[in-house]
């Protein structure tokens, strides 16, 4: 007598697919955990999740995603998952663990299916742990902001650049001595400060090649001259590698 068996239905492959999931799962150095789309529910868990969320494997499995990782975003995610069918989702988040800390993560949620073309049934998460950059970001924030505060208690018109010649920092004083325009001011663009300054002055093949000068030197380097402005002020300034500061003395009768 033959048998006859019939194919198995994509459904019937779920089972077995999650069964080797928990594999990959395990395998992946981040943190990483397997939602059911039926049911919104973790089925598996790896233990980097779990050091992470700082919960035991019992208490993770059968949470709901949503739950797990409560942000706004994570929940209209699975709400339009369980509606119109999963995607993709990539940003970085805020994951509140067990013991009440607050971790910047990066987290990507990729849809899994049992076998080529056949209808997601499981989403991946992946969330890798962000917070030493977040440090530092807050850090140079800090940093910054004290910065500011220093420049803007000056009397002073100063410009703060890096060893590459990007602006870094400035203050009003020294935006209001070159009339900078609120929408180049807003652009940030490096480019457009540096070519308004150049047509401010009155030399601008001289100003251009003392530029370059500070450009070519090291640290620790000065370059001090002036620059005579087209509306007949003097622009004095020090250049220095990392920080470029611009004087400008107001002369009877010049607009500087």
């Amino acid at each position: 007598m033959k048998l006859m068996t019939q194919p198995a239905a994509p459904n019937d492959l779920a089972a077995p697919a999650a069964a080797g999931w928990q594999g990959l799962v395990d395998c992946l150095p981040q943190a990483t955990w397997l939602v059911e789309l039926g049911t919104l529910r973790v089925t598996a868990v790896n233990p980097a999740a779990l050091a992470l969320l700082g919960q035991p494997q019992a208490s993770v499995l059968g949470t709901r995603a949503d739950h797990l990782l409560a942000t706004l975003e994570d929940s209209a995610y699975w709400e339009e998952a369980l509606r119109c069918g999963p995607g993709s989702l990539s940003s970085d988040t805020v994951l509140e663990t067990a013991d009440g800390r607050t971790v910047h993560v990066s987290r990507s949620i990729r849809p899994l299916a049992a076998m080529p073309g056949a209808t997601p049934t499981h989403c991946l998460v992946v969330l890798s742990d962000r917070s030493e950059q977040q440090n530092d970001a807050d850090e140079r924030e800090a940093l910054v902001a004290e910065l500011q505060a220093t420049l803007e208690a000056t009397a002073d018109g100063i410009l703060v650049t890096d060893l590459g010649g990007r602006i870094r920092a400035f203050n009003q004083r020294f935006a209001a001595m070159w009339h900078l325009p609120d929408d180049l001011l807003k652009a940030r663009d490096d480019a457009a400060v540096a070519d308004w300054m150049r047509r401010c002055v009155n030399d601008d093949g001289s100003y251009t090649r003392r530029l370059d000068a500070v450009q070519l030197a090291r640290v620790g380097g000065r370059v001090d001259g002036s620059q005579r402005r087209r509306d007949g002020g003097l622009a004095r300034g020090t250049q220095t590698v990392g920080r470029q500061k611009q004087r400008h003395r107001r002369r009877q009768g010049a607009g500087w």
